[in-house]
């Protein structure tokens, strides 16, 4: 069934004039009857939370769904005037994907770094009197997401012609209006034209982030095996670490997300190669999903003083 703008205008009067009988109706009515005394009024439900539902619905476009699941879930709590009304919107946006293209999203880079700040050679706590430690310092950066869209628009443009005493187009070069001669006649004619305008808006993408520091294997199995050979009893005590609280983080003029976390002392108790890590979960955009990350940053190394070489 094809149902035309018209007959959606023709309903929306008519609802709006049967609304505007009841409420003169019910305003005019008790000024008649004021003797007589009214019970106390029944609630009724006034539909504003229909009415609110249905707006969040048909302003809610998520473009990562399609235009066809958004429909759906305005029709879904519409009318039946109310979803042919949502599908002339669907259909005009048909037309401007079919002449200039479909929506697109680009999620930005996320990108990390972590390095010692300090000092050169940090010693085990164990071995270090002042109990240095050492400073660390993590780094994410989430570029933008960038939504771009196309909308139709309109200018107008003179077309130049020159035209044969049989109407038919004669083909010149231009300038047309000094090349046209007689007995050809040159014609100005002003047209509605459309065209493309691509549109760019940019989201900021922020993040949960967990930044780590693990013990790497070799160093493990060089404490458990050459290590304890030369000190019996020597273990892992705490091989890994896991920072989160205390980072400075928020969005930039251009809606980069940016997170450093600096940790400073920390108290290494096992010696050897530490790999470090930035991982977490991003909240996602108006047009973008969120999405997980775990990503390799540097690395450090602890020392420990012993009168063998190390391996």
């Amino acid at each position: 069934m094809e149902i035309k703008l018209s007959s959606i205008k023709k309903a929306l009067v008519a609802l709006f004039v049967v609304f505007a009988a009841i409420a003169a109706v019910r305003f005019v009515l008790p000024m008649f009857n004021t003797a007589r005394a009214e019970p106390e009024p029944t609630a009724v439900p006034d539909g504003r939370e229909a009415a609110i539902a249905g707006l969040t619905a048909l302003f809610s476009t998520d473009v990562t769904t399609g235009y066809d699941a958004w429909l759906q879930s305005v029709c879904a709590i519409s009318t039946e005037n109310g979803c042919a009304f949502a599908e002339l919107f669907t259909n005009w946006d048909r037309v401007v994907v079919q002449k200039c293209g479909a929506p697109s999203v680009t999620q930005g880079r996320i990108t990390a770094a972590a390095v010692k700040t300090a000092p050169n050679y940090a010693l085990v706590t164990g071995q270090d009197p002042e109990k240095r430690g050492v400073d660390l310092q993590f780094t994410l950066t989430i570029e933008p997401t960038i939504f771009r869209y196309y909308t139709l628009e309109e200018r107008k443009e003179v077309n130049k012609r020159c035209v044969a005493p049989n109407g038919s187009m004669v083909e010149l070069p231009p300038p047309i209006e000094q090349n046209c001669k007689a007995p050809n006649r040159y014609v100005e004619q002003e047209e509605e034209v459309e065209y493309c305008v691509l549109h760019e808006q940019t989201f900021c993408e922020q993040a949960r982030v967990l930044a780590s520091a693990s013990l790497k294997k070799s160093s493990r199995d060089w404490i458990l095996n050459d290590l304890a050979n030369w000190y019996p009893g020597a273990t892992l005590i705490r091989p890994d670490w896991n920072f989160r609280y205390g980072a400075n983080q928020g969005c930039d003029a251009f809606n980069t997300f940016r997170w450093t976390l600096v940790q400073e002392k920390v108290q290494i108790r096992d010696p050897g190669f530490y790999a470090m890590s930035v991982s977490g979960i991003t909240s996602g955009t108006p047009v973008s999903p969120s999405r997980s990350f775990q990503i390799p940053a540097g690395e450090f190394d602890a020392y420990l003083m012993m009168t063998t070489i190390i391996k």
